[in-house]
């Protein structure tokens, strides 16, 4: 998996995502495909990358609420349109 997550993570970057900020050890992307019309894109600390529902920053405190419910867990991993 951490191939494939490499991978993912490699082609996601080099469409040049607009990088928000990181927080909680998890950095949150603007979609490079979709833009603001699909959620913001979770890169977690493995290189998977999530499709969340969030369209605006979560705060620290958000997200450490989001770590300790294994939010990311239960999210879509994001496929990069192919």
């Amino acid at each position: 998996m951490d191939n494939l997550n490499d991978s993912k993570y490699k082609v996601f970057k080099d469409m040049k995502p607009t990088f928000f900020k990181s927080l909680q050890g998890i950095s949150f992307y603007e979609c490079p495909i979709n833009g603001d019309e699909e959620g913001l894109i979770a890169v977690l600390p493995d290189k998977s990358l999530k499709v969340t529902e969030l369209f605006d920053l979560p705060t620290s405190e958000e997200v450490k609420d989001m770590l300790d419910y294994n939010y990311f867990d239960l999210l879509p991993a994001w496929q990069g349109g192919w």
